[in-house]
């Protein structure tokens, strides 16, 4: 028992090791994986100054919205990669502004909703995204498929749900299925164009990423905070 308890663990270390990928990948994706992580505490940074500086930064957040497609440009545009780099933590920072509204209005119901949401996208993110590294098979042009006819049924249901408002959950659970699908497809598709493109630009690959985690954790603050509302009315009901 305690051998294959050994052999088990040990082909787990060797898994995580990524083996199945080239050193020059691996480099790459942990210059990606570094500046996303780096992306999303300075995206933080930027909701909590929201929160300190509430309308000011807010007037300050909607200039910076109308000025993001040109700093999204920069970030792609730009060659030297000091310069790329500090225009992309500018735009985590807008973005963290931006969504600051949102996630305050859902930590004002609860709290503990807003890091629950964190640890729950980071596992989800991490989940799906190790999947997709330890895969050999490039499944990107498979998920890609799914999440056309995923979006295809999304826009259906969208206009069915003015006449049939019930259709809102459905269409919201579909939104966060093609979500979570966006880091295996984009995941994959960066391995791709790593290894057969030599495409190291990692800073274009981790903007990318980091718009798939801050889609998910706004989704998942949703749905964490309509499941609160739920339970809310359920417990009134049961007192009444």
């Amino acid at each position: 028992m305690q051998a294959q308890t050994d052999q088990s663990f040990s082909k787990l270390t060797a898994a995580l090791q990524f083996s199945n990928l080239k050193p020059y990948t691996r480099d790459v994706l942990v210059k990606v994986y570094t500046s996303l992580t780096i992306s999303i505490i300075i995206a933080a940074v930027g909701c909590f100054a929201y929160s300190f500086f509430n309308s000011a930064l807010f007037t300050f957040g909607v200039g910076l919205g109308l000025g993001l497609f040109s700093l999204l440009k920069f970030v792609y545009a730009t060659p030297s990669t000091n310069t790329k780099f500090k225009y992309f933590l500018l735009t985590a920072f807008c973005f963290g502004v931006l969504s600051a509204p949102s996630i305050n209005i859902y930590a004002q119901l609860d709290p503990s909703i807003v890091m629950t949401a964190l640890f729950a996208t980071s596992g989800i993110f991490i989940s799906f995204t190790i999947f997709s590294l330890l895969s050999d098979k490039r499944l990107f042009l498979m998920v890609g498929a799914g999440i056309t006819s995923l979006s295809f049924a999304l826009l259906i249901l969208f206009f069915a749900s003015f006449w049939n408002p019930s259709l809102n959950y459905t269409l919201f659970s579909i939104s966060y299925i093609i979500s979570v699908c966006f880091v295996i497809y984009d995941t994959q598709l960066m391995i791709y164009r790593i290894e057969n493109h030599s495409d190291a630009h990692f800073l274009d690959h981790a903007l990318i990423l980091f718009f798939d985690f801050l889609d998910i954790f706004l989704k998942t603050l949703r749905l964490l905070s309509q499941k609160d509302s739920d339970n809310n009315r359920s417990s009134n009901k049961r007192r009444r």
